[in-house]
């Protein structure tokens, strides 16, 4: 039992060290993700400014495909980041579900084991029961067959003196 406490102990301590590394790079993931709009967004200042200096169309257009690209990369990381949610909070529920079952299932054989030695405590009885009980016939039937042996002298004793 304390092997297993420890097994347990060990596991959720991995467990959160595990949690708290995929937390952390999830973290630095966005920070990447949140330096690279940001540059992203420079870059795009930065060619608004040259196309309206120069005038030139071309860098409007440019401009515009990257504010797109922008927008989709964003759409694109919030999905990958609710998804990663979703998958955690998941593993959570799961983990969690698993040790509920663990418990009931531990405490279920607890009650099995406590039954099992009840079982065997009356069984342990009765069998004392049974042999009292038997020991008792044995020696009443030892008595009956004394005082038939008693009898029968004395029927003998009876029959040589009347005959």
């Amino acid at each position: 039992a304390a092997a297993r406490a420890a097994s347990r102990a060990k596991s959720a301590r991995l467990e959160a060290q595990l949690q708290a590394l995929r937390s952390s790079d999830l973290n630095a993931v966005r920070q990447t993700q949140v330096l690279e709009a940001k540059r992203a967004a420079a870059e795009a200042e930065a060619l608004r400014l040259d196309a309206a200096r120069s005038g030139a169309q071309e860098e409007l257009i440019k401009l515009k495909c990257v504010n797109e690209k922008l927008t989709q990369e964003a759409e694109r990381v919030d999905r990958v980041r609710m998804d990663e949610e979703r998958r955690s909070a998941a593993r959570r529920a799961s983990e969690s579900k698993r040790q509920q079952d663990a418990k009931k299932a531990l405490t279920e054989r607890a009650q099995l084991v406590k039954e099992l030695e009840t079982a065997r405590r009356d069984a342990a009885s009765a069998r004392a029961l049974v042999a009292r009980e038997r020991k008792r016939r044995t020696a009443s039937v030892n008595g009956f067959g004394r005082d038939l042996q008693e009898l029968r002298k004395a029927l003998a004793r009876d029959a040589a003196t009347t005959a």
